[in-house]
């Protein structure tokens, strides 16, 4: 038997928007995510991919290199990568303030939507 998604994913139309299920993903959780994320990918017609923080209360460096690896792979298609949901305490972590210079970071998953897509800030 498979182990349960780590992400609840929906579509809008060329995003892709990943709700991460865990309030705390351990390692085996981002392994996980890692092999989810590789599959969204395979979808050509996925062009952009906002991460949903909503339901985290803590993670650790390792999600934070999977955002990276998600990141480019994204960036080498032309494509986009925001996030939402992050606590004040993740927001304010250095390693989060640097992604923000290169990652949309919005406090709700509207807003994501909207600057992912080109929006207003």
């Amino acid at each position: 038997m498979n182990p349960p998604d780590r992400l609840v994913v929906e579509h809008h139309g060329c995003v892709a928007v990943a709700r991460i299920r865990d309030a705390r993903p351990d390692q085996s959780a981002v392994v996980q995510i890692h092999e989810e994320l590789a599959r969204l990918l395979l979808d050509h017609e996925v062009n952009h991919v906002v991460i949903d923080f909503s339901g985290v209360v803590f993670f650790e460096a390792n999600l934070r290199g999977e955002l990276i690896r998600l990141w480019r792979a994204l960036q080498a298609r032309g494509g986009k990568l925001a996030l939402c949901g992050l606590s004040t305490v993740d927001r304010e972590h250095p390693t989060m303030v640097q992604f923000g210079r290169i990652m949309e970071i919005s406090d709700h998953l509207e807003d994501a939507l909207i600057r992912i897509q080109g929006g207003p800030p």
